[in-house]
C-alpha cells in the first residue's frame, strides 16, 4: 500500500504534549456510575445510536463515517436513523491519540442526526476505548464530552458509559 501521495505529516512533539494533556483532563471528568434505569418495560422505547470511522486502505486522508439510531421496544428493534458518508482526515495518525482524529468526524456526524432523533438518544455506542485507554481518556470518552455538550437530551440518563461530568 503506497500512500505517500496524501501523506499527513506527523504530530509534532508539542502536538502530542497537547493531546497527553487533554487525555489526563478528561480522565479527570469521567463518571463511571450510572444512575438510568436500563429496564426496558413494553411501554417505554429505548434508543440506541453507535458510530464507527473506517479509514481507507489507499489513503491516510479518507475515510467512511457511519451513525445509526435503532429503536429498541420489547419485541421490536427498527432502525430510525442511518447515514454514512465519507470524509477527509485532517489529524494524522498517532499510536493512543486515535481519538483527537475520530472524534471531530464523529462528533459531527452524531449532530448531523435530526434534532427530533438526536435528542431522544439514551445512550451512544462507540467503536473505541473509554476508560480502558492507557491514559483513561479513548474515543469513547472523548466523543461522549464533545457529544454531551453538543445537544441537549429532554431524558436524563447515560450518553454512554464512562461520559464526562
Amino acid at each position: 500500500m503506497d500512500v505517500s501521495a496524501d501523506e499527513l505529516p506527523a504530530a509534532s512533539e508539542e502536538q502530542l504534549a497537547s493531546w497527553r494533556a487533554e487525555q489526563r483532563r478528561i480522565a479527570s471528568l469521567v463518571v463511571t456510575s450510572d444512575a438510568f434505569d436500563w429496564a426496558v418495560d413494553g411501554a417505554a422505547p429505548l434508543f440506541l445510536a453507535g458510530t464507527d470511522i473506517s479509514f481507507s486502505t489507499t489513503s491516510c486522508t479518507r475515510a467512511v463515517a457511519t451513525v445509526a439510531v435503532v429503536l429498541l421496544r420489547r419485541g421490536e428493534m427498527r432502525t430510525v436513523y442511518s447515514q454514512s458518508r465519507h470524509v477527509a482526515v485532517s489529524t494524522p495518525y498517532a499510536p493512543s491519540f486515535l481519538a483527537f482524529r475520530e472524534a471531530p468526524i464523529a462528533e459531527q456526524l452524531f449532530r448531523s442526526v435530526p434534532a427530533c432523533v438526536r435528542d431522544r438518544v439514551h445512550a451512544l455506542l462507540v467503536d473505541g476505548n473509554g476508560v480502558l485507554h492507557p491514559r483513561e481518556a479513548g474515543l469513547a470518552c472523548q466523543l461522549g464530552r464533545r457529544a454531551r455538550h453538543s445537544h441537549r437530551r429532554r431524558q436524563q440518563g447515560p450518553l454512554l458509559h464512562g461520559q464526562a461530568r
